[in-house]
């Protein structure tokens, strides 16, 4: 969870891809003598995080990052749903700018095709998103839509580790020892 606490990769999309790391490195230390620790280590994971996993806004952060798209998902229907709910938002985002409304409506959606990325047609924006090699935030520029939806959803988490720093650094400033120091003229 350090890598969130920093001042890079700290907006939502980095929520989802951070929790899956975790459980996949938990999976790959289980011991057979710890499995009762594994089991209550990740039933207190799911209860606290797992309803994230569905979480429109979570998955739409995620799927949005340059950085991140589709990448991390292991799951066929789970890319298949972030790929519509990214259309869905693309549209929705679209249509508010035609309307010179700044409102957004969370993107939901029904059912999906199994048949989704053989269906598609290449030139829709989110398909060229999401499959374009490019997995940098200057990518964006050449994408107004989508940049619109990543700044909708990727807004910097509040994080501590700054505001820490800044007060060890005062503290070491302003520190009693400091004041009463000798200037060396």
């Amino acid at each position: 969870m350090d890598a969130v606490q920093g001042d890079r990769n700290a907006s939502l999309g980095f929520a989802l891809p951070t929790l899956k790391l975790l459980q996949t490195k938990l999976n790959a230390v289980l011991v057979s003598q710890s499995k009762p620790f594994h089991a209550a280590l990740f039933g207190v994971i799911n209860k606290r995080f797992g309803h994230l996993i569905n979480d429109t806004e979570f998955l739409l952060a995620a799927v949005s990052h340059t950085k991140l798209k589709l990448y991390w998902f292991d799951s066929l229907d789970l890319k298949l749903r972030c790929s519509m709910l990214l259309l869905k938002a693309i549209q929705d985002e679209q249509s508010s700018l035609s309307r010179g409304s700044m409102t957004f409506k969370t993107a939901t959606t029904g059912t999906t095709s199994t048949n989704f990325f053989i269906e598609e047609q290449s030139d829709q924006p989110h398909v060229q998103f999401l499959h374009d090699a490019n997995r940098e935030l200057s990518m964006l520029n050449k994408r107004t839509a989508i940049k619109s939806v990543f700044l909708r959803f990727n807004s910097v988490i509040q994080s501590s580790a700054p505001v820490e720093r800044l007060f060890s650094i005062a503290a070491i400033i302003l520190s009693k020892r400091r004041n009463r120091q000798i200037a060396a003229c």
